[in-house]
């Protein structure tokens, strides 16, 4: 394993600041914030917006040039055999903090239209039509859980491919508002920032008041070539992505019963190059599981179930109840062909599935949300991609259409290989990527969860984003050197020497009392005759002397 002794060694004076993420981190003195922090302020690094139109998230990008001094963490290689990746690039997801929820300004950003291309806006409480995005403030406790539940899928996907369908979570962190400036003023002085960046900063940063904090969220991505999927513009890229991101749609919901019902084409990070013609590549992430719906739960809805379901029942004209026992019976092993199950049959089991988590989707965000002006589910693009161009964009105006075309039949028979090939092992990875070895490492610290008691994630003492620079050994204090090599018993006696004894002040090179027998002298001497340490030439005279007895 990894630095197994030295991670456990260090877990007792680190118990309160380590939370590295399912990743290796390069240099484990640090906590995963100064890490963190040493990249931000990497020269020539890059901040990019991923997104800001969800209602509690905003979402940045941060790249650094390629050079490993530059990466603090060590991500899956592409072979999904080792922690040896160098990270590039860092996801940050940022929500400002409140006891209570409490609405926010509208967030206005020059030239944001909404999916029809409009200028984007919202209505009011009083059905007034507001330019805008609509924001509200986040509960700390439910910015936690949202780490938590992301981390959740990482290792819970990583097995046995090695390639889990979303990335790492690398530190949480919240911050006051004095830290909360220092970091914003920070960001924005990057050079070569865009003016919705710096709108969304500048909105943050006039956001965070006395009585609020700044939550942030910061996840790895080992492919720094990935961008949103609404982004990739060759069609060839476009078409495989969309396979690679509904094949983990449907691993997700079978393997841990778990949906994203904000699933929309800008939390998908994806290739924009060409697929290759053999061998199966990453195409996609998933990210931001700011909504998420656990149907292993009993209730898997935060509130307003009767509701959920009742226009779950509309839409669909199918029971809710019979739907989610249908589709949670399904294993991700029963998406695969085999000699006893045909393709029709696997197709039959994912559209059922595909069907649920769509009018699941639109039921849930319709409850909780406004939204009038984008009437149709978050996985719009998947379902285009399956049923074509033309299925509903509007479901308040016109009924989706189902109908399992010859086109669509190929879409979703396509996905049964993509499937099959990220969930059964290659021989060379099951040593590192089981879901024995993956709980191996959760449990000895390498892959680590988030989901520990009494973790402290306050980062705002800005004295402490940085590690504190070592003091030079010749001035070092006696006090702070370790007791190396010592004879039981003798760490007390020794400790109490250097503290009433000899200060460093008074130590001399010719005086032989600075030296042990058994240590040797921790400041080095020279004897003036021949130029050799005292210290060494008598403990190798009592180490002579001690083997002369044993003989």
């Amino acid at each position: 394993m990894y630095m197994a002794k030295k991670q456990n060694t260090t877990k007792k004076r680190n118990a309160k600041r380590k939370l590295k993420g399912g990743l290796r981190q390069k240099d484990p003195s640090l906590t995963s914030w100064q890490a963190v922090y040493k990249m931000i302020c990497v020269p020539g690094a890059k901040l990019s917006k991923i997104s800001f139109s969800s209602l509690k998230g905003f979402i940045f990008r941060l790249d650094v040039p390629h050079d490993p001094a530059n990466s603090e963490f060590f991500g899956l290689n592409t072979s999904g055999t080792a922690l040896n990746e160098p990270v590039y690039s860092l996801i940050f997801k940022f929500a400002i903090i409140s006891e209570e929820a409490d609405f926010l300004p509208p967030l206005v950003v020059p030239g944001d239209k909404d999916d029809a291309g409009r200028d984007a806006g919202y209505n009011d409480s009083n059905g007034r039509f507001v330019r805008g995005r609509a924001k509200e403030t986040e509960d700390l406790d439910d910015f936690k859980t949202e780490a938590n539940v992301q981390q959740a899928i990482y290792t819970g996907t990583l097995a046995p491919q090695g390639k889990p369908i979303t990335i790492s979570v690398v530190d949480f962190s919240y911050f006051n508002k004095a830290a909360s400036d220092d970091l914003l003023t920070q960001l924005l002085g990057i050079p070569g920032n865009s003016q919705t960046v710096e709108a969304m900063l500048e909105y943050m940063r006039n956001n965070v008041t006395a009585t609020r904090q700044l939550g942030m969220i910061t996840m790895e991505l080992v492919n720094s070539n990935f961008r949103e999927l609404w982004s990739v513009e060759n069609p060839s890229a476009f078409t495989s992505d969309c396979n690679y991101a509904l094949a983990q749609i449907l691993i997700l919901f079978t393997k841990l019963k778990v949906m994203n019902y904000d699933c929309h084409a800008g939390n998908v990070l994806a290739s924009r190059n060409p697929p290759a013609s053999t061998g199966l590549e990453e195409r996609s992430v998933l990210i931001d599981f700011g909504r998420t719906l656990n149907f292993n739960s009993a209730n898997p809805f935060p509130s307003d179930k009767k509701k959920i379901v009742t226009l779950y029942e509309r839409v669909s004209g199918q029971k809710f109840a019979r739907d989610l026992a249908a589709a949670k019976s399904f294993d991700f092993t029963d998406l695969y062909v085999s000699g006893r199950t045909s393709e029709d049959e696997v197709i039959g089991r994912m559209e059922l599935i595909v069907k649920f988590m769509a009018c699941i989707d639109y039921a849930t965000n319709v409850t909780y949300f406004d939204m009038s002006r984008m009437n149709r589910p978050q996985l719009k693009t998947f379902l285009q991609y399956l049923y074509g161009p033309t299925f509903s964009e509007n479901w308040g105006v016109s009924a989706p259409d189902w109908t399992l075309t010859p086109a669509a039949r190929n879409a979703y028979a396509s996905i049964i290989p993509t499937i099959i090939a990220l969930t059964t092992a290659r021989i060379q990875q099951t040593s590192f990527t089981s879901k024995d070895s993956v709980a191996r490492r959760i449990q000895n610290g390498e892959i680590i969860t988030i989901d520990k008691p009494n973790e402290f994630y306050d980062r705002s003492d800005t004295t402490l984003w940085r590690p504190l620079t070592p003091v030079a050994e010749e001035v070092m204090d006696r006090e702070t050197v370790p007791l190396l090599r010592q004879r039981p018993g003798r760490a007390a006696a020794m400790s109490a020497a250097f503290s009433v004894g000899k200060g460093a002040a008074e130590c001399k090179e010719d005086d032989p009392s600075c030296c042990d027998k058994v240590t040797g002298c921790l400041f080095g001497k020279k004897d003036a005759k021949g130029g050799k340490t005292r210290c060494r030439n008598k403990q190798k005279n009592f180490k002579k002397r001690n083997n002369t007895r044993r003989r």
